[in-house]
């Protein structure tokens, strides 16, 4: 998804290199806060935390997609299953 932003939006080199560390960054940070939030059984879905954080560090560097975006993340979130590890 990011790619394909980033070639719609036509990102010059230094953008995109930008852009995309802003989501690994996101995508990291959601793994360790699911990880240093579980509690014995119920552990945070990892998936679910890297969703929502690449949809929030997305809609960031591309305002205009933030609802498309949060469309996209509950729909991964309801299909049956996509939340086991």
């Amino acid at each position: 998804i990011a790619r394909t932003l980033v070639a719609a939006k036509q990102n010059n080199a230094f953008q995109a290199i930008r852009n995309y560390a802003t989501l690994n960054l996101a995508q990291y940070q959601a793994v360790l806060a699911a990880d240093s939030a579980s509690r014995g059984r119920h552990q945070p879905s990892r998936r679910a935390a890297v969703a929502a954080a690449s949809a929030a560090a997305l809609a960031y560097v591309f305002p205009g997609e933030g609802a498309a975006l949060d469309a996209m993340v509950a729909a991964q979130v309801a299909t049956p299953g996509w939340l086991e590890p």
